[in-house]
């Protein structure tokens, strides 16, 4: 990894830099808080050319999914909505973000309806002041909170399912309460009455836990059962330090989606060489050679008025 420059601001924060070298254009930054606490936000380069922003919305996660590298670490509670929006500067400040910034996704640290305020007022702030077009979200669930997105922002909703099962599904997010799958697909019925995008249920495959075809065909069985628009994106695991393991069915299962008409897809995350993919941030990565930027802590520096 290459060393891009070292800036010095008052008040200065430390920002660590980790080029993916699979992935070209794709980089995570490892951001100590003036705070206490250390957040990852990852940039990743597109073939439309344009960057997408992954941004974090709290400092480790209180939902301790089992499978995520974020839940295996301590949670210090909830980000500002500056302090979302500051995740931008170390990409500015390191000369990576050279291409225009279409996209922002809340998909980092944090289930992002935990902080329902901060998330609106950072979403609607990259929309105003950096002219973000696209506005992507993942979510466990939070049905109340779902029911409410629309009036609020024009988001691209993705509900990690993992699982049809509610016994499957509840030891995987042990998060409490736990909402059902049947209280989630209502929810996403008010959604979906509401949006201008159609619900992605995104559904993270792990090896002999949740990848069977009688699983495929029980997603399939339930979607077909709404009456609103759903695609679903399948997602490889990315290794981390929990014992599960990459599905070597992925594609047995699309193949029993897509012939019920279904439209799906494969995603796979980019920047895991340097463990920016989905479920691998965490406020420490061994291992890694890093790249040290100094950067500012007090964002009115780098970052426009936050409206």
């Amino acid at each position: 990894m290459v060393l891009i420059e070292e800036i010095h601001h008052r008040s200065a924060r430390v920002a660590r830099r980790y080029a993916s070298q699979e992935d070209k254009g794709t980089v995570k930054y490892s951001l100590e808080l003036a705070g206490g606490g250390t957040i990852e936000t990852v940039l990743v380069l597109h073939p439309g050319d344009y960057f997408s922003l992954c941004v974090s919305c709290s400092v480790g996660c209180p939902v301790h999914c089992a499978y995520c590298a974020t839940g295996g670490e301590p949670y210090h509670g909830v980000l500002k909505h500056d302090e979302i929006v500051a995740q931008i500067e170390a990409p500015i400040i390191s000369g990576d973000l050279c291409k225009p910034l279409e996209a922002v996704s809340f998909m980092g640290m944090g289930e992002p309806l935990l902080n329902f305020e901060n998330i609106v007022k950072a979403a609607k702030c990259f929309e105003e002041t950096w002219s973000v077009k696209r506005i992507l979200l993942s979510t466990i669930g939070i049905p109340d909170r779902i029911r409410q997105l629309p009036a609020f922002l024009d988001v691209e909703l993705y509900v990690s399912l993992v699982s049809t099962s509610d016994s499957i599904r509840s030891l995987l997010i042990p998060f409490r309460p736990y909402y059902s799958v049947n209280q989630l697909l209502d929810s996403l019925k008010t959604f979906s009455e509401s949006s201008t995008h159609p619900v992605t249920i995104s559904y993270l495959l792990l090896d002999q836990v949740n990848d069977r075809v009688v699983e495929a065909r029980h997603l399939v069985d339930i979607l077909l059962q709404q009456d609103f628009e759903a695609k679903v994106s399948l997602r490889r695991f990315c290794e981390n330090d929990t014992p599960f393991a990459t599905s070597p069915r992925i594609h047995e299962f699309s193949r029993t989606i897509e012939e019920s008409g279904i439209e799906v897809e494969i995603f796979d995350s980019k920047g895991k060489d340097a463990y920016g993919g989905c479920g691998q941030l965490a406020q420490r990565v061994p291992g890694l050679r890093q790249t040290l930027l100094c950067t500012c802590a007090d964002s009115s520096s780098t970052v426009p008025h936050l409206k």
